[in-house]
């Protein structure tokens, strides 16, 4: 019985638990390439990047700009060195809200990189990105959301990134996002459970009765 008490205590504590925080690094090399390079020597159109089993899917169509992604150990590149601008789409496969994210500025004369993120013509949040300076990823810092709430994405949705870069002689890389998935509801326990449990509880007392 006591056996029982702790599994049945074990299911109703994992039913209940809550979002889970998770990230997906953009530094790590570890991506899948779903869209075909955007010219000799650029990167991909579009890849894939997955965490705790959510997949975010990246994607630059020629509608969003440069049409490829600059992708490796420092990150995505998001303008500057001469592009004043960057913007790609993405989505996820699972609903999630998005926490935070870490980028960081290379180079001379730096002025931060202004983000922003938006559906369709709608923004939903935006603000200073990337005021972390250095050579390399370890000196990305991470930049909450301005708006305070975490903003929710909804699976299947398309959004869209843009990032402003004023100085021509500052690189910008973003090298993670932080994101909590969206608990789902709690899960109602059928009608029948405590009659399945009360005898399951008299089995054990007339086996012992037996005994």
């Amino acid at each position: 019985m006591r056996k029982l008490f702790v599994a049945s205590s074990a299911v109703l504590a994992l039913l209940g638990s809550g979002a889970l925080a998770s990230t997906i690094d953009l530094t790590d090399g570890v991506f899948a390439v779903t869209g075909a390079p955007g010219g000799p020597g650029l990167g991909p159109t579009a890849f894939t990047e997955t965490a705790d089993g959510v997949t975010f899917t990246f994607s630059n169509p020629i509608s969003r700009g440069t049409n490829q992604f600059s992708l490796g150990s420092t990150g995505v590149a998001v303008g500057g060195g001469g592009v004043s601008a960057f913007s790609f789409d993405f989505s996820v496969d699972q609903d999630v809200t998005l926490s935070s994210y870490s980028g960081y500025n290379r180079g001379a004369g730096l002025v931060d990189p202004s983000l922003s993120l938006s559906l369709g013509a709608t923004v939903i949040d935006s603000g200073v990105a990337f005021s972390g300076t250095g050579s390399n990823a370890s000196a990305a810092m991470v930049e909450m959301f301005s708006g305070g709430a975490m903003p929710l994405l909804t699976a299947g949705v398309t959004y869209s990134v843009s990032v402003n870069n004023p100085s021509a002689t500052t690189l910008g890389f973003l090298t993670a996002i932080e994101f909590e998935t969206v608990a789902a509801p709690p899960v109602p326990l059928p009608a029948g459970l405590p009659l399945l449990l009360a005898g399951l509880g008299g089995f054990a007392v007339m086996r012992r009765r037996q005994r």
